[in-house]
């Protein structure tokens, strides 16, 4: 009697691929499969619903740094590159802008032109800023990517703070757009986080690393010079207000 391989034998009686064939192309098919291994009780699945991916202390090398992103990092050890109107003090790690009567407004901002970096909505903006207020009666307040509040005719992202209420802001062609964000005390260390996805067509609002508010409309489009700027002011007859930046990151496409 012949010797025959099981793995030469043909699936079924209606099907003459064999067994040894059929495997092989499960195999090739679910390596290729994107979505395979990605349930929450796999490995895969855990480890990219986790918030933080955990490697082993010293493993991650500075050549795996994206090479088309231009990246800007400041804990504002100094704030010598920066422009300034009104008053800071400042400390390890943070700075701070008030206003101090009769002057009612403080604001630290790049300087512009800030030419070769522009803030480029096509180029996938994104900034993170911790910031703590120190008031929340008597003031209002931007932390934005783009222009100053008064500068109508360009574009810009970020949030708006008033009194003691906290919005997502964007403007687009003069005309100003806000969302209201409930359930945060601005008087608390709070790290906010904004990105304009150019791909999708949407910004994204994040408080404390939670998603606030997605806006997909009246997007701001055109490019300018003003990068970020960090806004103050105090209502007539108010006393002091003040605002202390912990951080600051941002990216943009090359």
């Amino acid at each position: 009697m012949p010797i025959i391989c099981w793995g030469n034998l043909a699936k079924s009686a209606d099907d003459v691929i064999r067994i040894e064939q059929a495997i092989e192309d499960y195999v090739s098919g679910h390596q290729q499969d994107p979505n395979a291994h990605m349930a929450t009780e796999y490995s895969l699945g855990a480890h990219r619903q986790v918030e933080e991916l955990d490697h082993v202390d010293g493993s991650v090398g500075m050549r795996k740094l994206p090479i088309n992103k231009i990246v800007g990092v400041s804990c504002f050890e100094s704030i010598e590159n920066w422009s300034l109107h009104g008053e800071t003090s400042g400390g390890i790690n943070n700075t701070s802008i008030k206003t101090n009567p009769p002057d009612d407004w403080a604001r630290l901002y790049t300087p512009f032109p800030a030419a070769p970096v522009k803030l480029d909505f096509s180029k996938n903006p994104f900034f993170q800023t911790t910031v703590v207020f120190m008031q929340d009666t008597a003031q209002e307040a931007y932390i934005v990517a783009g222009a100053e509040p008064s500068a109508a005719k360009d574009d810009s992202f970020g949030f708006y703070i008033h009194d003691a209420l906290l919005y997502a802001y964007w403007t687009k062609g003069g005309a100003q757009y806000t969302e209201q964000i409930t359930g945060i005390t601005i008087t608390d260390l709070n790290v906010y986080r904004a990105f304009y996805d150019t791909t999708a067509e949407k910004l994204y609002f994040y408080v404390n690393g939670v998603l606030e508010y997605t806006a997909e409309a009246n997007l701001p489009t055109d490019t300018n010079d003003k990068t970020f700027s960090y806004y103050l002011f105090s209502d007539v007859g108010a006393d002091l207000r003040q605002m202390y930046m912990i951080d600051f990151l941002f990216e943009i496409d090359r």
